[in-house]
C-alpha cells in the first residue's frame, strides 16, 4: 500500500518579518478564508437603505474594536503607540466623512465597500497634495481604516455581538492562522483564542495590525503570495518571524498557482 504521505510535499515561501518567533501547527484559515475572491463583487446596489444600514452599523463596529485595541496597547507597548489610532477614529467619527460614503452609497448607487474604497481614495489623494509632510505620513492609516471597514462589513456577527465584545475562551491551540489580510480585529481575534502564529497573504510591516501582532508577541509573516491557494486547511505550516519565511506542506497532487497578486480589499 502506497504511503500517502510520499505524496506530501513542503515548500518555502518567503514574505515580510511582521513579528519575531518561530512557531509550527496546523493551518487553520479564517472564517471566510477560503474564498478567493472578495465578498463583495457587485457594482451597484438598488436598495441603498440596506447598505446605508451597514455602513453604519460597521462605523460602530470599528470603532469599539480600535478602541479595544487601544487597551492592549496602553498595557504592551510604550506611551509612545498610545495615540496611533488617532486618526481613524477621528474620521469615524466625523461626520463629513460618514456623509461623504453614505452619499456614494445613495446618489451612485456603490455598494458599501466600493463606496468605503472610494472616498478613502478620495482622501489619499487630498493627503499626497498636502505639504505637511506629518499628514502625508497617516497614508498608512488611511489604508488600515479601509481594510477595517470592509472587515466588519464582511463579518459584523462574529466578534461584536449585541453592540458588545464577544469575549472568547482563551484556549492554548495548535493552530497557525492563515488569512488574506492582516487587520487589526483579526489579530485581536487571535489572540483571544491563543492561536500560535499568523500567516498572511497582505499587510504591511508598518501597519496597526503589525504593531499589535507586536504587542502581543504573536509571531507572523506577511506578504506571501499565493498563500490562500497553497496552504491546504489543517496542513502542517511553520512560522519563522524572525527571517521573514513561511514553510508549508502540501499534497503532491495539488496544482501551484502562478505566482500573481491576489485581488485586496
Amino acid at each position: 500500500m502506497k504511503d500517502s504521505r510520499a505524496a506530501e510535499k513542503k515548500r518555502m515561501l518567503p514574505g515580510v518579518a511582521i513579528s519575531s518567533g518561530c512557531v509550527e501547527g496546523r493551518a487553520r484559515f479564517a472564517p471566510e478564508g477560503l474564498l478567493t475572491e472578495p465578498r463583495e463583487n457587485r457594482e451597484s446596489v438598488e436598495d441603498a437603505g440596506e447598505e446605508i444600514a451597514r455602513i453604519k452599523q460597521a462605523f460602530q463596529l470599528f470603532l469599539v474594536v480600535l478602541e479595544y485595541a487601544e487597551g492592549f496597547l496602553a498595557k504592551k507597548l510604550s506611551s509612545s503607540h498610545s495615540n496611533i489610532f488617532a486618526m481613524e477614529k477621528v474620521l469615524l467619527e466625523e461626520t463629513a466623512f460618514r456623509n461623504r460614503i453614505i452619499d456614494a452609497i445613495r446618489e451612485d448607487h456603490l455598494n458599501a465597500p466600493r463606496a468605503v474604497r472610494r472616498v478613502i481614495e478620495e482622501y489619499k489623494k487630498r493627503f499626497a497634495e498636502c505639504s505637511n509632510e506629518p499628514v502625508r505620513d497617516k497614508m498608512t492609516d488611511l489604508d488600515d481604516l479601509r481594510i477595517g471597514l470592509i472587515d466588519a462589513l464582511d463579518r459584523p456577527g462574529i466578534f461584536v455581538k449585541n453592540g458588545g465584545l464577544v469575549r472568547k475562551k482563551k484556549e492554548r491551540i495548535p493552530h497557525v492562522a492563515v488569512t488574506h489580510d492582516l487587520t487589526t480585529r483579526f489579530v485581536i481575534e487571535q489572540n483571544l483564542q491563543g492561536t500560535k502564529g499568523i500567516l498572511a497573504e497582505n499587510g504591511g510591516k508598518t501597519s496597526h495590525a503589525a504593531i499589535l501582532c507586536r504587542a502581543l508577541g504573536i509571531p507572523c509573516v506577511s506578504s506571501l503570495k499565493n498563500l490562500m491557494a497553497l496552504v491546504e486547511d489543517g496542513a502542517p505550516v511553520v512560522v519563522n518571524g524572525d527571517q521573514g519565511k513561511a514553510f508549508i506542506s502540501f499534497s503532491g497532487e495539488r496544482d501551484v498557482p502562478d505566482q500573481g497578486n491576489r485581488n485586496e480589499k
